[in-house]
């Protein structure tokens, strides 16, 4: 992909205007067909590839790193296994708060969690392997509703609220009471895309 393009130089000189269009970075390359996919690069010669072990249970603890490692490097064409202990810098992606680790340290907390990476000699080998280990795992019970998340104080992060006034007062003194417990019909999606990654060691290390 291009390189992103500072702000200052897709704005117009007087500044940021309420209403102003501002072209996407990749737009160009996008539309005209010219952006650079990692499909569209020429593989380096021993290039490896990498399949994710996920987790079969929606809650569990981990028996010791939650692979058979020796087994999965039996596999045909496997030449690695990763787990969170392989990791040398911290075990986290989560942008805002630090509780989405990489690959799962310990337990795991939904279905399709990754465990560990397979690395192999052709993609075929690694998804193989990956498809064929075994999750050590000791399955918990998983909390699957709002109901059971209340009662066990299981939140995403800590809550918040905006108040106003004494509002447990003024619903004591009002003279008419309803009492529901109400489902919202919305839910806010999560957008999953497909991610490609190819590394490439330089000279210099880097």
């Amino acid at each position: 992909m291009n390189a992103p393009t500072p702000i200052k130089n897709l704005l117009p000189a007087s500044g940021v205007q309420q209403g102003t269009e501002i072209v996407h970075e990749s737009a160009h390359l996008h539309v005209t067909g010219s952006a650079t996919y990692i499909d569209d690069i020429p593989e380096h010669a021993g290039t490896l590839y990498a399949a994710l072990i996920l987790s079969p249970v929606a809650h569990g603890e981990l028996i010791g790193d939650g692979i058979d490692r020796e087994a999965i490097l039996r596999e045909h064409g496997v030449v690695a296994v990763y787990t969170a202990k392989d990791i040398p810098g911290e075990n986290n992606c989560g942008p805002i708060i630090h509780d989405d680790p990489f690959l799962a340290a310990g337990k795991v907390e939904f279905v399709g969690q990754a465990v560990a990476v397979v690395v192999a000699r052709e993609m075929l080998y690694a998804r193989e392997a990956a498809k064929k280990a075994k999750v050590l795992v000791k399955e918990l019970t998983p909390i699957l509703t709002i109901e059971e998340a209340m009662a066990s104080s299981s939140f995403i992060m800590p809550p918040k609220g905006i108040t106003r006034g004494d509002a447990a007062a003024a619903i004591a003194n009002a003279p008419h009471k309803i009492k529901a417990a109400p489902t919202p019909v919305s839910k806010s999606s999560f957008i999953w895309k497909a991610r490609s990654l190819t590394p490439c060691p330089r000279k210099t290390g880097s």
